[in-house]
């Protein structure tokens, strides 16, 4: 059996959210910590989704857009 499939296969949409993110978000919100912080939390985040597409056999692991800062809402947020 071959390791690849027949097929051309691309992920579309937004993986959610790891609570560890959202708290930091929160914490970041509410002055408990600095952009310095917050934004480790959420680089390492990005780190362990790319492990997980590797660990799935993709070749080619990449953010498809940057990670949303600043003025963006997170209500709603799953």
């Amino acid at each position: 059996m071959s390791p690849r499939p027949p097929f051309r296969a691309d992920i579309v949409g937004s993986f959610l959210r790891p609570t560890a993110v959202k708290e930091a978000r929160a914490a970041f919100a509410e002055g408990r910590i600095d952009a310095a912080a917050l934004r480790a939390v959420e680089d390492e985040a990005v780190r362990a989704l790319m492990d997980a597409q590797q660990a799935a056999g993709l070749e080619v692991a990449r953010t498809a857009k940057p990670v949303a800062r600043g003025g963006t809402s997170t209500s709603g947020e799953a």
